[in-house]
């Protein structure tokens, strides 16, 4: 990409990668007998033009189910950072709705926790508990996954940071 258009460091365009909250990045996963064109109607009904120019499918490994879609962003302007949120929305709702997931191979970040909360409502509280016994003093990854919807840590877990703090988004 280097030498097209902007570019950030090493060639590399603004909003492409290597952060967990980058909007750019979407990523999920769907049984072997759903049909990716199907999952992908989110972008060809709207999804692209309102991502702006930048939108760049990214099909690394199809046939095993999981879908990776780059979506190049300005991360300086908040309206194309807010319609690759939003896309990215789309693309976990609609494979959610045809019994995928909101993640493949790569897990769950901070980006995607309201994704999980969205997929596996009575699991967290499960997993939560879990983490408490297995972590009494909360050293293990403070404030990550098991923290509230709001981003507040969970509150068996008080000492916890905040999701996202230090985080772009």
């Amino acid at each position: 990409m280097a030498g097209r258009g902007r570019s950030g460091p090493h060639g590399v365009p603004p909003g492409s990668g290597g952060s967990d909250h980058d909007p750019g990045r979407v990523g999920v996963s769907l049984p072997p007998h759903r049909s990716l064109g199907t999952l992908t109607k989110p972008c060809t009904t709207g999804g692209v033009k309102d991502c702006g120019k930048r939108f760049l499918p990214s099909f690394g490994h199809v046939g095993d189910g999981n879908f990776h879609v780059m979506i190049l962003v300005d991360p300086q302007d908040p309206v194309e950072m807010k319609a690759a949120e939003d896309l990215n929305d789309r693309l976990v709702d609609r494979a959610l709705a045809m019994d995928g997931t909101c993640t493949g191979e790569h897990g769950i970040g901070l980006r995607k926790m309201a994704s999980l909360q969205k997929e596996l409502p009575g699991a967290i509280d499960v997993m939560r508990a879990i983490k408490r016994e297995l972590d009494p003093l909360h050293i293990m990854n403070p404030g990550k996954v098991f923290t509230d919807l709001s981003g507040a840590p969970d509150s068996g877990n008080p000492g916890a940071r905040a999701a996202g703090e230090g985080a772009t988004f």
